[in-house]
């Protein structure tokens, strides 16, 4: 396969000839995000993006490789963002008459690099030559030598367009004003749920707006500070809370309330699944599928007593499978109804697990994250995101016994969760173009495939896992999986459980825990937190760190990664 087989097999049909005398190519390169994907392509199919940390020193990148890429990179802003040029871009249908599609500065690079020579170019042969020993490179050919030379040269070229790019898009997750905000609302008029910034077909790769470089490791994500390049099956949609004013009023003390609710679960809250007397859809013998519902609900009146008890919050989590669907709904519109009658402050963020069943079909666990949305006119609505589990939970017979559900399971086979599971979807929601949450339930924080590669590409500031399961000890699975996002690619991340299953595997194990969550973040490490008898639910207060990171090509991004760090907590106390 050669570097022009590759861009055509993600651009298809869109267009006719990888060649800047084709009007569409012109079009496809004025955009940095496309010429981003396309380079990001050819470093991960090549393994080159390694390169970039041990070129040879006649090779090297400029010694002012940082400052000339984030030049070129606001020269190109400026280019796309002026007049009519973007308007022009967006406009798919209308033929692209323009023959400048770069600025003059950069024109030539981009030429270069997309030349007739490199786009013949075979991807196994690019860098072939660089795991020769020092001793072996003497027998190379003149032929392999002027070869070797010039896949430096162009790899030296790729490496500066790509940051050159990454730069260009400094900035593009925002919705206040100009470019990026039109861009960003045309793009999410299109599909939200399956987002890219770039036009490759996007069943093969996206481009998406990341968070965090990672700082240990060697990857392609650690040769980027503003875009990720992601191939995967994952459908990966982006969100942005639209508000007339900041939704976190505070960076440096924002308050999650964390309502480890229920506070009690008995154990007929599991039973046998339907599905379990026709098991022509299981794989193999020896196991059954159950139900899980929580049967005490929440009542809005309980709601607003903690609320009010806690004061202003700026996000509410609530573990997994915590409410039925419709009553969710209903509990959040009360929320907004008792909120105009002045009875509650109701935050601007709610994280809840969701469940919900059908008669003789698969039930379903989802998280739903939840925004409000206050409009100029004074009008507020609940923007609703859903993602569902990715992973069924399988109790073994251990599990059966260590929970106490025997009367309800049998303990003498596994039991599998009776739940849909479909394409994979990860929902990332941008905070006041501060930060970004993203949600997981319990199984899929451990196991991450395929969303793995996807979470450590966006870097999102904080991920949020939804647990039912025992208590929340830096000795249990949740913490092992936690350190791997936190170190790669640096997120923080919160582990919430409920407390009612906490209840249960003490009842059987002799333990007294009434550990509900940990914290995990680059500054402090683990943070156990553990409510105390007689209190309905904890207060977590966080804030906004800027930390500088760098590339693996050594540019820095300014000091402008932000980190969410553990400050305290406390205990909510709540009379019935």
């Amino acid at each position: 396969m050669t570097f022009e087989d590759l861009c055509k097999n993600l651009t298809n049909n869109k267009i006719t000839k990888i060649s800047f005398h084709d009007s569409e190519f012109r079009r496809f390169c004025f955009w940095p995000p496309n010429v981003f994907a396309l380079l990001g392509a050819l470093l991960k199919n090549t393994g080159t993006y390694t390169y970039v940390a041990c070129l040879p020193g006649n090779f090297s990148l400029r010694d002012d490789h940082e400052e000339n890429a984030l030049h070129l990179g606001e020269v190109w802003f400026n280019f796309f963002s002026e007049g009519s040029r973007w308007l022009d871009y967006m406009q798919r249908g209308k033929p692209w008459s323009r023959r400048q599609f770069a600025p003059k500065v950069l024109e030539k690079l981009v030429r270069s690099v997309f030349s007739k020579q490199n786009l013949k170019r075979e991807i196994t042969d690019i860098g072939r030559h660089w795991y020769c020993e020092e001793s072996q490179v003497g027998s190379l050919t003149d032929v392999q030598k002027k070869e070797d030379e010039n896949n430096w040269h162009f790899l030296t070229e790729v490496f500066t367009l790509f940051a050159i790019c990454d730069y260009a898009c400094m900035g593009i997750e925002t919705y206040n004003d100009g470019v990026f905000a039109a861009v960003n609302y045309m793009h999410l008029q299109e599909d939200s749920k399956n987002f890219s910034y770039s036009d490759i077909l996007r069943h093969k790769a996206v481009v998406l707006a990341k968070q965090r470089t990672p700082q240990v490791g060697i990857g392609l994500n650690s040769l980027s500070h503003y875009l990720a390049f992601i191939e995967s099956e994952v459908n990966i949609g982006l969100y942005q809370s639209y508000n007339n004013q900041k939704q976190i009023q505070n960076i440096s003390d924002i308050k999650m309330l964390l309502l480890p609710w229920p506070l009690t679960i008995d154990r007929s809250n599991f039973s046998p699944s339907i599905l379990s007397e026709n098991k022509s859809s299981s794989c193999v013998g020896g196991f059954a599928f159950f139900d899980y519902q929580n049967r005490l609900g929440v009542t809005i009146h309980e709601l607003i007593k903690v609320l009010n008890d806690a004061g202003e919050i700026d996000i509410l989590v609530f573990p997994e499978a915590t409410l039925e669907k419709n009553e969710y709904l209903r509990l959040l519109e009360e929320l907004i109804l008792a909120e105009k009658q002045g009875t509650v402050a109701t935050p601007n963020f709610v994280i809840c697990g969701i469940y919900s069943s059908e008669p003789n079909n698969w039930a379903e666990n989802q998280v739903c994250l939840s925004t409000k949305s206050t409009f100029i006119d004074g009008q507020v609505e609940w923007e609703h995101i859903w993602q569902s589990k990715h992973h069924r939970w399988c109790l073994d017979p251990s599990q059966v016994r260590a929970y106490g559900i025997q009367a309800a399971l049998s303990s003498d086979f596994r039991w599998w969760e009776g739940i849909k599971v479909g394409k994979r979807e990860l929902k990332v929601i941008n905070i006041d173009n501060l930060f970004s949450i993203t949600p997981l339930i319990c199984e899929d924080l451990a196991r991450q495939d395929p969303v793995s590669e996807v979470l450590r590409a966006l870097g999102p500031n904080l991920v949020v896992a939804l647990l039912l399961d025992g208590p929340q000890l830096q000795s249990r699975w949740s913490s092992r999986y936690a350190s791997i996002l936190a170190d790669d690619p640096g997120c923080s991340v919160l582990s919430l459980t409920a407390m009612g299953m906490i209840e249960r595997s003490n009842k059987t194990s002799g333990y007294t825990s009434r550990t509900i969550a940990l914290w995990k973040d680059s500054e402090n490490g683990y943070i156990e937190i553990d409510l105390p008898a007689d209190t309905k639910g904890i207060i977590m207060s966080v804030e906004c760190k800027y930390n500088e990171e760098f590339t693996l090509d050594g540019r820095s991004d300014g000091c402008s990664a932000v980190n969410l760090i553990y400050k305290e907590h406390f205990a909510v106390i709540s009379d019935n």
